[in-house]
């Protein structure tokens, strides 16, 4: 059986979140209408990922509030991936070149 972590649930659920229409990010009142985790709990989260480099909060004109949006730190794991994939692909197309002479095509 299969037991889940729902602290990490709901910290997924609200970087989840910020992706949502465009990476515009939100706003605490945002992230609480939309995920209905508890306004202090979506706080420590945000606060948490922001010192893990998760998160960023841009400061809103006039108002106590920032508007939360997921970090750089998401792309460069994404690019990290890519680069990851394209190397296993040219391999498995090297490996094949070398073993029938041929070129994949794929």
């Amino acid at each position: 059986m299969t037991t889940l972590n729902n602290s990490i649930i709901r910290g997924l659920t609200i970087l989840e979140c910020l992706f949502e229409e465009g990476f515009e990010g939100k706003t605490l009142d945002e992230i609480f209408t939309q995920t209905d985790i508890p306004w202090t709990t979506s706080w420590r989260m945000l606060k948490t990922m922001e010192a893990k480099g998760w998160v960023v909060e841009v400061p809103i004109g006039g108002s106590k509030q920032g508007r939360w949006r997921a970090s750089s730190k998401i792309v460069e794991i994404a690019n990290a991936y890519e680069r990851n994939a394209i190397a296993k692909v040219q391999g498995i197309k090297n490996e094949f070149s070398n073993m029938t002479g041929r070129e994949l095509k794929a």
